[in-house]
């Protein structure tokens, strides 16, 4: 985040920088929570015999949400191309929030079937979706709004997206602390997915403030 605390930074320019790193922090942090939630939850939309091809099951959804991420990288570009950088950056962070909290309130496979692990893997696509289109669309407005700072823009964009790490493994830390398996299994592994939904539903909103380019104009 060194290029937010740049002083020969405009307010603007500061002003992009950290909506795009706090942006990409908070999808990253929604596509990492799933990774260390899905062993408590693996059993109960992928129900089998054993516990472990129940977890393999769950991971194999995890590993969706990386295979469709150059798919939403093209998907969005050309949205960004046509519609503009902010359209994309204030659609995918509700794409973003809207696929947590889908995954927050889903109906586990005893509530509804086949369901259950159908509508968890199409929000984990959405979520790929989501961020494979937020980083290039990104690292473009950022280039474009401040195009002689582009290194201070880029790191800070990078360096806040692999922030999101940190608070996915806070809380894992905290709520292993404080509930117990059964809790966790129960209901607690949904309080992240909650929170990071919450949260990107305040950036969209903080998002729309952001002015379109001078370059898309053109």
């Amino acid at each position: 985040m060194a290029s937010f605390f740049a002083t020969d930074l405009t307010n603007a320019q500061k002003k992009v920088v950290l909506l795009s790193s706090l942006g990409g922090m908070l999808e990253f942090y929604d596509f990492t929570i799933y990774g260390l939630f899905a062993v408590y939850f693996a059993h109960q939309f992928f129900p089998t015999n054993n516990e472990y091809l129940s977890l393999i099951a769950s991971y194999s959804v995890f590993v969706i949400g990386y295979v469709v991420r150059p798919i939403g990288g093209i998907f969005f570009s050309h949205i960004g191309d046509e519609y503009g950088r902010k359209r994309v950056l204030t659609m995918t962070m509700m794409l973003m929030g809207l696929s947590a909290i889908g995954v927050a309130v889903l109906p586990t496979y005893s509530q509804i079937g086949i369901f259950a692990p159908l509508f968890m893997i199409l929000l984990r696509t959405l979520q790929g979706l989501a961020i494979g289109g937020e980083l290039p669309s990104m690292i473009v407005y950022a280039s474009e709004f401040m195009p002689h700072k582009k290194r201070y823009a880029i790191g800070s964009i990078f360096t806040g997206t692999l922030g999101g790490l940190l608070p996915a493994m806070l809380l894992n830390i905290w709520i292993t602390h404080h509930l117990s398996p059964t809790q966790i299994s129960s209901f607690g592994w949904r309080i992240p997915f909650l929170i990071g939904g919450a949260l990107c539903f305040i950036a969209y909103k903080v998002r729309k403030t952001l002015h379109e380019t001078k370059e898309f104009k053109q």
